[in-house]
């Protein structure tokens, strides 16, 4: 009598569960001018954001140039978090 064989894929299928196999692990593989070119206009509107804001403020509570310089920090802050995680996904 033969020796019964569990039903399932043939071997020489890839397993999508492998994490070595596949684009499944998360990371893509190299950004493209897309990626930059959204990675450059997201530092400027963060840094051109936060100032703006910053000199709204200080144009309506007469307090120039302290929130222009806040809003400037968190716009360097934001920009550089953005930067980071978006680096992240290609390392």
């Amino acid at each position: 009598m033969e020796d019964a064989v569990p039903p399932g894929p043939p071997s020489d299928q890839n397993d999508p569960s492998d994490p070595e196999e596949g684009e499944d692990s998360g990371r893509l593989l190299s950004p493209g001018a897309l990626a930059f070119l959204m990675l450059g206009l997201t530092v400027a509107f963060c840094l051109v954001g936060g100032a703006a804001i910053g000199y709204l403020i200080d144009a309506l509570a007469h307090t120039a140039p302290l929130f222009t310089l806040i809003g400037l920090a968190f716009g360097v802050v934001i920009a550089v978090a953005s930067t980071v995680s978006t680096i992240r996904r290609y390392l």
